[in-house]
């Protein structure tokens, strides 16, 4: 009895005092010396994975740093993703779709205008060939002014014998004819040649405006057919753009939902911390109770078993550190899946390159082509300002033949008139009454005339005029189309630019966002890699408390108790987690199974035993059930159970993976 009291003071002591092993050299057994080397590495293994559990510790708390970052990182690209949906949902489609209206718009005014502006050349055109027709009346004229000079040679002829005052008269008559002739054939020849040599211009430019009337129109219906290809193909690559945005706002949830995943591997911190204090609580009431004054057998019966039972324990935070790692691997995993998809989308629409390069081109063609329709509807002011000159010029010469012809009608008229007056108060017998008659003849001739050609020429001026105002008002409506569209330009421009930059922003903020998740991600797993960090020293332990279960096993040899739960029963109370109280029943009924009778022996008869030499006594048996109570009480120990937290329920529809353990969440 004393070397097993000496063993198990030894126990207590976990590393034996020189005196202690001078003492089992001394008289001890061997067993005894088993347990004091088994003790000296349990100390060790525990010490050693004390540290351990705190590097653990140190991992979750990492781990839950990285989680958290990951989870703001991922909250923070859904917001951004979400972003640069709404920017081209809605932003910038209306700017596009606005710059697309307003070269749309340009493309009908310059299709219309170009319409009028050809249609007032051809204009043109017809009246220079109806001033071309005009340029014989010259020549009609003359032919009606020429007998003007006979008539003129006459009057002198026959006024030779009148009195002063009549000769003077005919002379003055004469003289009005002459130069009425000469007025007629010099101004009206010099007006008409004017006119003719401005239609001649006229001429000579009406192909190339017609020219470059063809060429804009052909240009513009080019170009509008280009134009609406452009736009049409930026349609498309908007609506790509737009659907690949929603695609990586739509990642960026799931990839936000797949973060929380992680969460749930942050509670195992709580459950392996819990279930490690347990167990170093359960070695340090085994080096106590080694030392206490229970009977050997029942103090190798708590140390079997409670070894049993924390060889379980041990495995079984072994599993919860591969579940909290499995569980965070399979989230961030989820995670890296949910990231590939988003890389694909963001290399084809928020690449650095790639990504700009696709804004930048929407916008630049659209600049482009507001810039080309700012050049049309110029080239069409600077077509209707030619048209206006030419035909304004023209107005005006036309307008002077014209005046020219009604003058020298009612030049013609009044001489004639002046004539018959003359010659009725003289008499009829100088031949001048016949002169008189003749002037009448020619100045109904030129009246005629006049009428004839002056009313062609005022229905030219009339339609010349007409096509001015006309040509003027192309003039006014192309300025203001100018001055609109480069107002409109410039608002456009900016818009567009702004948007671009926006869009362009989001799009690399999106791309260093996914970088960083990347980053974070494999920090996440880094920490989560737990079996590099303790598969070596949990191993060690239940290797050292399997020792000590066989050596206390084999000390027992066959008395051994079948009331196991009685000596272990104060440690399912401490037990906060369902899975620890499964081990312990586990342990429990595995112990019993293999466990045969046991005799035992009334103390009450103890006293009464005779002594027998230690050489040929056998072993007591303590009768279990008749235990002191204070044999079976538990040491108050030094470091206090976690106190258990409950987790909250959760909804049938989660799928998250449920622990039985009543745990507190991370």
């Amino acid at each position: 009895m004393g070397q097993v009291r000496h063993v198990l003071h030894c126990l207590h002591l976990l590393a034996p005092t020189t005196a202690g092993h001078e003492k089992i050299g001394a008289g001890g057994k061997k067993s005894d010396l088993h347990f004091v080397g088994i003790f000296q590495q349990l100390a060790q293994d525990k010490s050693a994975l004390d540290l351990t559990a705190r590097e653990i510790e140190e991992r979750f708390l990492s781990m839950g740093s990285c989680v958290q970052e990951l989870t703001a990182l991922s909250t923070h690209l859904l917001s951004q993703s979400e972003r640069l949906a709404i920017s081209t949902g809605t932003e910038f489609k209306t700017i596009l779709q606005g710059a697309f209206e307003v070269i749309e718009k340009q493309l009908e005014f310059v299709a219309q205008y170009q319409e009028i502006n050809t249609r007032l050349v051809n204009q043109l055109a017809d009246y220079l060939e109806k001033f071309q027709k005009l340029s014989n009346c010259q020549e009609d004229l003359d032919r009606i002014l020429t007998p003007m000079r006979t008539i003129c040679v006459l009057f002198k002829i026959h006024s030779v014998s009148l009195e002063n005052e009549e000769r003077s008269f005919f002379e003055s008559l004469t003289m009005e004819i002459g130069s009425l002739q000469q007025q007629a054939s010099a101004k009206f020849g010099e007006q008409m040649t004017g006119l003719l040599k401005t239609g001649e211009a006229l001429s000579a430019n009406i192909p190339n405006l017609r020219e470059q009337a063809r060429e804009q129109g052909e240009k513009v219906r080019q170009k509008k057919a280009t134009i609406e290809e452009s736009m049409g193909t930026l349609q498309r690559q908007f609506e790509q753009m737009q659907a690949s945005h929603e695609r990586l706002s739509q990642a960026g949830k799931e990839l936000k939902t797949a973060s929380g995943g992680a969460v749930l591997g942050l509670q195992y911190q709580d459950i392996t911390r819990q279930k490690w204090e347990h167990v170093a609580e359960a070695i340090q009431e085994m080096s106590q109770k080694a030392g206490s004054t229970v009977p050997a057998t029942d103090t190798l019966i708590f140390l079997r078993d409670v070894s049993r039972i924390q060889i379980r324990q041990v495995t079984a935070i072994q599993n919860d550190l591969s579940q909290a790692q499995s569980t965070v691997g399979t989230s961030v995993h989820d995670m890296l899946e949910k990231l590939r998809a988003m890389d694909e989308e963001c290399q084809r629409t928020c690449g650095k390159s790639e990504g700009s390069a696709a804004v930048e081109s929407m916008v630049k063609e659209l600049l482009e082509a507001l810039s080309e329709a700012r050049v049309w509807v110029a080239e069409l002011s600077s077509m209707a300002r030619t048209t206006s000159s030419a035909v304004s010029s023209f107005d005006k010469t036309a307008s002077d033949v014209s005046g020219t012809l009604r003058r020298l009608s009612a030049s013609i008229g009044m001489v004639a008139l002046n004539a018959q007056v003359q010659v009725a108060r003289i008499g009829h017998e100088n031949g001048l009454d016949v002169l008189s008659e003749f002037i009448c003849v020619s100045s109904t001739a030129i009246k005629s005339f006049s009428e004839t050609v002056g009313a062609e020429l005022d229905r030219l001026v009339g339609e010349l005029h007409e096509t001015i105002v006309e040509c003027r008002h192309v003039e006014e409506k192309t300025r203001e189309e100018q001055r609109w569209l480069e107002e409109q330009g410039r608002q456009q421009e900016e818009q567009l630019h702004v948007c671009r930059d926006a869009t362009v922003a989001v799009q690399l903020e999106v791309a260093e966002s996914l970088t960083k998740i990347h980053e974070q991600a494999a920090s996440v797993l880094g920490h989560a890699d737990f079996q590099k960090t303790s598969h070596d020293g949990f191993k060690q332990l239940q290797e050292t408390l399997q020792q000590c279960a066989d050596l206390a096993d084999q000390s027992l040899g066959t008395t051994v108790s079948t009331e196991v739960a009685h000596h272990v029963h104060h440690l399912k109370k401490s037990y906060t987690m369902e899975s620890e109280r499964e081990v312990f029943e586990a342990t429990v009924a595995e112990s019993r199974s293999a466990s045969p009778p046991v005799k035992t022996v009334d103390r009450s008869t103890r006293k009464e035993e005779k002594i027998i030499p230690s050489g040929e006594r056998a072993r007591p048996v303590v009768p279990v059930e008749s235990a002191p109570e204070r044999d079976m009480a538990v040491v108050r120990r030094d470091v206090e159970p976690a106190p258990a937290v409950t987790t909250e329920a959760k909804p049938a529809a989660e799928t998250k993976p449920e622990l039985g353990d009543n745990v507190e969440l991370f």
